[in-house]
Formats: structure tokens, C-alpha cells, sequence
């Protein structure tokens, strides 16, 4: 990681949720701030739904988790919020197309999401509810992502929401900050679903974070003083495989 001005003092650690996090002071008065971070990251194919689930009280809906397993995902399986009756009529044919299983119905849910919203390009400003998302018919990936976490954990499953990239299949196309979700289920661990683009999450997507509270995701937090002082950020993401850069 580049940064200007260089910090006086700077600490890598693992925050409580094992995320990768890197800490920065700095001395004096500043115009700007850039972070420059550069990843080389292998992606392998992988099959998301090559497991077998060790719990097969686990493969309908709803769940409970088994001890230590639901105390240790205590944060992952706290709803935050009533379920609304808006919320369960959009999940109610999802259930009855899976048959009430559960990995059929994570990988619906995701489609079903997709199918049925509106994707909104909306860069600024915070998470939506979901009740606000189905009321609107769109919304962000971000949007998306709390949407599917709160559905799940509706139905008892520890959910988390995920911030990284995803990689288009195009090169035409520009890579971008992603959010999507992540599902536990025991004897499979955490596993992706990305409900913007409706599907299981597999080699196109680089996680950087992942957490019970999507405002813990933010790829950079801080704060600043200044009188008459305003912020602005400006981003700019930058994937090239390692082929293209040997060829340079």
C-alpha cells in the first residue's frame, strides 16, 4: 500500500472479524490523501456447491444451528429488525419454488432478487432497508447484498455482507467495488451468493472485507479536522491479469 503524504505511524492488523486492516496517522496540516493499494490476487474455478452438509438438520427451512456453532455465529443470526410483511411476501415463492431446502433456496434467492429489481447505479450514500429496496423496486448492489443478509437470517441462517470486487467477464468492461452476501452452512463454511448478478459467487469475485454490519466493510474510514474544510473521494480500480502484464 502507497500513501501521500507518507503517515508517521502506520499498523497492520486483523480486526475482530479476521478482516485484513491497516491503520494510519498523520502530523500537521493537508491538503489531500492517496491510497494507492496493489493486490496480486490468484483466483482458481471452483465449484460453490461441492459440499456436503455435516448438520441435514440444516437442509430445510427454517434452521437452527447447533451449539457452539450458533453461539459462535451469534452476530451473524441476529435479525436487526422485525420481518416485515412486505419482506415475507417476496420470499414466500422463493420457499415454495425450493421446497423449503435450503441450498436450493439460497441460490433462488439470489436469481429471484435479480429478476425482479432494478439494478440503480448509485455510488454515494448508505445501505437502503430492504423494506425501502422492495418498496422502491431497485436498488444498488449494497442494497442488494442487506437485502439477501436480512432475508436469510429471517429463516435462522448466520449471514454476513461481503465488500470486494468483482471481475467482468469482458475486458471491455470496468471492474468496480462490489458487495454481495455470505451464507454459513455447516460442512461448506461461508459461501457467496451475489444477488446483483444472481448467482452463486465462484472466481470472478475478490473479497476485502466481510462483516455482520455492512458499515464495517468500507474499504477506507477515517477522520479529518480543518476549518471551512469539505471532503471529496474520488476512486479509480485497475484489473489487469498477469498475462497482460508480462506483455507490457
Amino acid at each position: 500500500m502507497d500513501i501521500r503524504p507518507p503517515p508517521p505511524f502506520l499498523t497492520n492488523h486483523t480486526d475482530s472479524e479476521d478482516n485484513a486492516t491497516t491503520t494510519a496517522w498523520f502530523q500537521g496540516n493537508h491538503q489531500s490523501l492517496e491510497l494507492a493499494a496493489h493486490l496480486e490476487v490468484q483466483i482458481s474455478d471452483s465449484n460453490p456447491f461441492d459440499f456436503v452438509l455435516t448438520e441435514p438438520a440444516m437442509s430445510h427451512l427454517p434452521v437452527a444451528y447447533q451449539e457452539p456453532d450458533r453461539s459462535l455465529l451469534g452476530m451473524y443470526l441476529v435479525p436487526q429488525q422485525e420481518v416485515s410483511a412486505k419482506l415475507e411476501g417476496f420470499l414466500k415463492p422463493v420457499l415454495v419454488e425450493a421446497k423449503y431446502e435450503t441450498v436450493p433456496f439460497l441460490n433462488r434467492l439470489a436469481m429471484h432478487i435479480s429478476n425482479s429489481l432494478k439494478r440503480e447505479d448509485r455510488k454515494y450514500g448508505n445501505f437502503r432497508m430492504p423494506e425501502e429496496t422492495l418498496q422502491k423496486g431497485k436498488g444498488a448492489c449494497r442494497d442488494y447484498a442487506w437485502l439477501y443478509v436480512v432475508a436469510c437470517r429471517s429463516l435462522g441462517l448466520a449471514a454476513r455482507f461481503v465488500s470486494g470486487y468483482h471481475i467482468p467477464p469482458s475486458s471491455r468492461e470496468k471492474p468496480e467495488l462490489h458487495s454481495w452476501a455470505e451464507v454459513f452452512m455447516p460442512g461448506a463454511g461461508w459461501i457467496g451468493f451475489d444477488p446483483s448478478l444472481g448467482l452463486a459467487v465462484s472466481n470472478r469475485h475478490i473479497a476485502l472485507a466481510a462483516s455482520y454490519d455492512p458499515a464495517r466493510t468500507a474499504p477506507s474510514s477515517g477522520m479529518f479536522w480543518g476549518k471551512d474544510v469539505k471532503s471529496r473521494l474520488d476512486t479509480n480500480i485497475t484489473v489487469s491479469s498477469l498475462e497482460q502484464l508480462e506483455q507490457r
